[in-house]
């Protein structure tokens, strides 16, 4: 507790882990060019993973831990299979990103996004049960062609969305609790799709004229 690993000191820098980490301490490049990659089976992260570049999942790795992951981009690449184990949380300064043939089980748990962007691109998985919960202001993008099957819940603050095209998809039940706002045309022609059930407690809006939402 309290100890730390600089893994990318200078651009170029990479470090690939292909046992399981248990942090109690922080995780972090000091570089925005350094690159961590999580081979592993297992990720405990009770700490802090604060990497100023990239925190790649490559493998089918189990996520637990009362930390926080704060890294500026985190990826869910294509050989990417996590599941959670617990809670968890994840604060990036950019964004969460799950990359095509990657996959996201929430495993019956709550993922808490609260800051940056996330974005499942078409041919991933966010796959249920379990719930994808946003707090304070973050972007969410489920793109076309995503299958982001967990339920999503607006918990407070402001989350928008909304793509270009067919436009984002959700197929979950989608919750917006009271005082929070889900924005799904930010500007014109974003669209948001509805699949399931909608309870709205809060505000369902589009900042733009010509953003449109779709209960399907």
């Amino acid at each position: 507790n309290g100890a730390s690993y600089n893994c990318g000191y200078t651009s170029g820098r990479t470090t690939a882990f292909y046992g399981s980490i248990t942090n109690n301490g922080t995780i972090y490049t000091s570089s925005a060019g350094g690159v961590v990659k999580m081979m592993g089976p297992a990720l405990i992260n009770s700490g802090s993973i604060s990497v100023t570049g990239t925190f790649n999942f490559d493998t089918t790795t189990t996520v637990s831990g009362s930390g926080v992951f704060n890294s500026a981009n985190q990826n869910i690449n294509a050989n990417g299979n996590i599941t959670l184990l617990s809670n968890v949380t994840f604060s990036p300064t950019a964004g969460l990103s799950v990359q095509t043939g990657g996959d996201l089980n929430l495993n019956g748990y709550v993922l808490t996004f609260n800051a940056g962007q996330f974005a499942a691109y078409s041919g991933t998985t966010v796959n249920s049960p379990g719930t994808f919960r946003t707090q304070g202001n973050a972007s969410v993008y489920p793109v076309n062609g995503s299958n982001f099957n967990a339920n999503f819940n607006v918990n407070s603050g402001s989350s928008t969305g909304g793509n270009t095209g067919f436009g984002d998809v959700f197929y979950g039940n989608v919750t917006i609790d009271n005082g929070a706002t889900m924005n799904c045309g930010w500007t014109s022609g974003r669209t948001t799709n509805f699949y399931g059930n909608i309870t709205n407690n809060g505000t369902l809006t589009t900042s733009s004229t010509g953003g449109v939402v779709r209960i399907r």
